[in-house]
């Protein structure tokens, strides 16, 4: 019996056994790869899993270079593609930082020099190698490189100069420096000088008339002094806030000078507000738009002199409230002064105090003086009284003139030690004894009175003969 389409329905039956067969061989070659090739991965990572490498020495560390040494423990079996250091000012640094290839890395121990590096910085640098998996990593080391010093004084006059030797990365000049020109300077910006952190005598800046900012000094923590001078366009010197000492003293009696002279738009000096030391004489002299002086509220210790002078907008000393002693005082012709009560504190001036204001009118802030080691002056003032110098009790001499409202000196009652007294030009002084005892128990002490309301002799002291009649 024939059966007439048979035939195809076989053929189509051998067809699709064909296509399952096709497709299940197909699966099992795809099954074979994809397990031998998790197998080389695996064997790969067990390759970079073993390879391991040491921390990393850090040896011959200068102002800006280093040698870095380190040792693979293990390589793992795989030969290993670069490998060196790498290093950066941050944690954790990577191949995306700063990178040193070393070239052969078979004999295990394998060495890098760096260079470039910033003077006085930490870095952190780690050893690294790379196979044909990854990258591995050693532990972490950090180290800090050594100040970078100049030696000597040296005088940057124009922006050119000033660039070229900050781009040195100098961070402590072991000398005086002067940024700028008496005559003028084009120097505007002292950005490339950030690098420095310290200065080992006065730095002074003189003549920058176009210079805005103090930017660049901010990094500075210690001077001898600081001077600024015709720096017509700046209004403060806020970047200096990191500096806490000014230590200026140089030995015999001998002290560096920090001046602050003729600058037009100065309106504070609030960039000296963490300065907690100061050895050294202080000078303000003819800045017109300076307003006070609190930048100097946080000094805790100050050996030297300070002289305040012709500072049209200074409306207070205030900020001296903090000092207990000092060398000597100068206050003279700073219009807006009306009193001294920012000298409230103050106990013992070693050398003079000298005082002049066309608007002084009150002293009492040196209520707590007791001892002047040379002479008192006291002139061109609105003083009715001297009460504010009722604890003074030693001083070698004073001077006392042109006070035109001046009409008690009782204050001086208690001066008991004195080689002279001297009172000229006080048209309504009239009584002298608060003095007279003075005279009395010691007639060697001296006497120069001329044009005042009395003008009594030390004999007339001496006989009661104190006041007019």
């Amino acid at each position: 019996m024939r059966y007439p389409h048979s035939f195809p329905y076989f053929q189509e039956r051998i067809n699709i056994n064909f296509a399952i067969n096709k497709f299940c061989y197909s699966l099992f070659i795809l099954l074979i790869s994809f397990i031998y090739s998790c197998d080389s991965e695996n064997d790969d990572a067990e390759l970079l899993g073993t390879t391991t490498l040491s921390s990393t020495v850090v040896s011959n560390i200068e102002s800006k270079s280093a040698i870095f040494k380190a040792s693979i423990n293990n390589n793992g079996g795989s030969e290993l593609v670069q490998g060196g250091f790498v290093f950066s000012k941050e944690s954790n640094p990577s191949i995306n930082d700063n990178m040193l290839l070393v070239s052969d890395l078979t004999s295990g121990d394998f060495t890098s020099t760096v260079s470039d590096l910033d003077a006085n910085t930490v870095y952190f640098v780690r050893a690294f190698a790379e196979n044909k998996v990854g990258i591995i990593y050693g532990d972490e080391s950090s180290f800090a490189t050594n100040h970078f010093i100049h030696e000597g004084f040296i005088q940057l006059k124009t922006q050119g100069e000033l660039d070229n030797f900050g781009s040195l990365g100098y961070t402590i000049i072991n000398g005086n420096v002067i940024i700028g020109d008496s005559q003028e300077s084009n120097i505007v910006s002292l950005n490339s000088l950030e690098s420095l952190t310290e200065i080992k005598g006065n730095m002074a800046i003189l003549g920058t008339t176009d210079l805005a900012s103090l930017q660049g000094l901010h990094n500075i923590k210690r001077v001898y002094g600081v001077s600024i001078s015709e720096a017509a366009s700046l209004t403060n010197i806020d970047p200096l806030k990191n500096i806490t000492s000014i230590d200026g003293y140089l030995g015999d009696n001998r002290y560096i000078v920090s001046y602050f002279t003729n600058n037009e738009n100065l309106s504070n000096i609030d960039g000296l507000s963490n300065v907690s030391n100061i050895e050294g004489y202080l000078q303000f002299i003819n800045n017109k738009s300076l307003t006070n002086l609190d930048g100097l509220r946080n000094i805790n210790s100050f050996i030297g002199g300070i002289q305040i002078a012709r500072n049209q907008s200074l409306a207070n000393i205030d900020g001296l409230s903090s000092i207990t002693s000092m060398i000597s005082l100068d206050i003279d012709g700073n219009p807006l002064i009306t009193n001294l009560d920012g000298l409230s504190n103050l106990t013992s001036v070693e050398g003079y105090l000298h005082i002049s204001g066309i608007n002084l009118s009150n002293i009492d802030g040196l209520s707590k003086l007791a001892s002047l080691g040379r002479f008192l002056n006291i002139y061109d003032t609105k003083l009715t009284h001297l009460d504010g110098l009722v604890n003074l009790t030693s001083v070698s001499s004073i001077n006392i003139s042109r006070n035109p409202d001046l009409i008690s000196i009782d204050g001086l009652k208690n001066v008991n030690s004195i080689e002279g007294f001297s009172f000229h030009d006080n048209v309504k002084l009239s009584d002298f004894c608060s003095i007279s005892d003075v005279f009395m128990k010691d007639s060697s002490t001296t006497l120069s009175i001329h044009r005042n309301a009395y003008n009594p002799t030390k004999q007339d002291l001496i006989n009661g003969a104190c006041t007019k009649q």
